[in-house]
């Protein structure tokens, strides 16, 4: 049975979320059978009565979480962790004082005391609470009013009178002894110093904010804050942290050695320096695997990691080795390779189509490089050069700009791009440096552009009726802001 660690801080709440996530989950039949066997109590011994009750409230510890964020309101967000408290505190004593004779509904029955503790603590507006079997004790025992002054914390500028009356509770207080000696052995912090230089900027920032190794602030980070303060993703900040610890462990321990990369020292891993995979933690990668595929979703590393808690980098190693990627060689992804090629170079020879490298890439699902590598090394008559294929353009150019030069109406650039199915800058070029005569200058196009507004504004105000900037520039084949530029020239100018 799995260990619930209690002594969290406000800054550890990630590490509690990740402790109750690794806890196996409880399933209806499961929960009914311990019920069941707590409700004739003669038949287990009292250590296996324990047992039972501590599974039921670890099964039930998501459920206090979710109603202790439920009940939390946005303007008190910082006692969510206390209310997480109370809910987890009400779990308890509802699994204590529950009568398992009765045929109840038991989750419902913890999750009443849970809200009902949340909310009372929510309406309590005393600093410090105190327990209501404390308080049932000192009403008892006639002390009550003794603990309700306990709920009113001192001042530390209260007056002591007991034996100077000038005297603050503050002054009663002993200063704290200021360390004679350093926090950090320089030589300790000159060896981390060396240590983190090997790696990333990125895994440097996270293992000083992590470890609390940043001058001016040595508080250790959660994940959460880190993530927040870098503004990347806490999986992201779990994964540089776990690779860069393994990285400075094994240089430590002398299985990794020091190479150049870009210019820069950096340690490198051998081969075999993967997570280890323990037997429970397969057994139990392989049950939820089973449970993701009885629901006909895919099995991926981020899901598999979310229903079993483990780390995403054991659950790659257990995708690897359940997929049998581990045993494939390079060798052997290659030949897969050059296997997908071939039979998508037939299928498309056999549908007739033309086995371009870009779709000989699609249909292998590779990349186009390696298509046309494929293709310059098996069928060299297939490959088209840069040279051919700027010669199969300019041919294509040339039948376009014939077939516009024969209708007899004007074209532009754009016109010719569109007929040959080339980019507007190649027909463009081709205009330039093939028939400068069709290729106008700026300078021209402007010129012309100023004749069709001036002919077009002249045929407009002929005929007498009011016109506006649009009309112009449809009469002008113009854009709009030309022709409005066009008419806030003075008057003089149109003629």
């Amino acid at each position: 049975m799995a260990t619930i660690i209690t002594n969290y801080t406000t800054y550890d709440m990630a590490y509690y979320y990740r402790d109750t996530k690794r806890l196996p989950r409880l399933s209806k039949e499961e929960e009914r059978q311990l019920v069941a066997s707590l409700a004739t109590p003669t038949s287990l011994p009292a250590q296996q009565m324990a047992q039972v009750k501590q599974r039921l409230i670890e099964g039930h510890l998501g459920l206090a979480t979710c109603i202790a964020t439920d009940l939390c309101p946005r303007r008190c967000r910082d006692l969510y962790p206390d209310l997480v408290q109370e809910a987890n505190l009400a779990l308890i004593q509802a699994t204590n004082r529950c009568d398992y004779t009765s045929s109840g509904n038991f989750t419902a029955y913890v999750a009443a005391w849970m809200r009902g503790r949340v909310k009372q603590a929510l309406a309590d507006d005393s600093l410090i609470k105190i327990d209501y079997d404390t308080r049932q004790r000192a009403q008892q025992r006639g002390t009550l009013d003794e603990l309700r002054a306990l709920q009113h914390p001192l001042s530390l500028d209260c007056l002591l009178d007991e034996h100077d009356p000038d005297s603050s509770l503050l002054d009663s207080l002993e200063a704290p002894s200021q360390p004679t000696t350093p926090v950090c052995d320089p030589q300790k912090r000159e060896q981390v110093e060396a240590l983190l230089s090997y790696l990333s900027p990125r895994a440097q920032t996270i293992l000083r904010l992590r470890y609390g190794l940043v001058e001016g602030n040595e508080r250790p980070h959660t994940e959460r804050e880190i993530a927040r303060a870098l503004g990347i993703s806490c999986d992201l900040v779990h994964t540089t942290t776990y690779d860069a610890l393994l990285r400075l462990r094994a240089l430590v321990s002398g299985q990794a050695t020091i190479s150049q990369r870009n210019g820069k020292p950096c340690i490198s891993l051998p081969d075999g320096r993967l997570p280890k995979l323990s037997p429970e933690r397969e057994a139990t990668l392989l049950q939820a695997t089973h449970r993701i595929e009885a629901q006909g979703r895919t099995v991926t590393v981020r899901l598999l990691a979310r229903e079993t808690g483990l780390p995403k980098n054991v659950v790659a190693v257990f995708l690897q080795k359940l997929r049998g990627k581990t045993a494939t060689s390079a060798q052997a992804e290659r030949q897969a390779r050059q296997g997908r090629l071939e039979a998508a170079y037939a299928r498309l020879e056999a549908a007739g189509k033309s086995p371009s490298e870009r779709v000989l890439a699609r249909a292998a699902q590779v990349d186009k490089m390696t298509a046309l590598r494929f293709l310059r090394a098996h069928h060299a008559e297939l490959t088209l050069s840069r040279q051919v294929e700027q010669h199969a353009r300019r041919a294509r150019l040339e039948a376009a700009y014939a077939r516009l030069e024969a209708t007899g109406k004007p074209y532009s650039c754009r016109a010719l791009a569109r007929a040959a199915q080339v980019a507007l800058p190649t027909a463009q070029h081709f205009l330039r440096a093939h028939h400068a005569e069709l290729a106008p200058s700026r300078q021209a196009e402007q010129h012309a552009r100023q004749a069709r507004l001036e002919a077009a504004y002249r045929r407009l105000e002929a005929a007498g009726k009011p016109f506006s900037g649009r009309a112009l520039a449809r009469a002008a084949q113009v854009a709009l802001s030309t022709a409005q530029h066009f008419l806030r020239k003075p008057v003089g100018c149109h003629a």
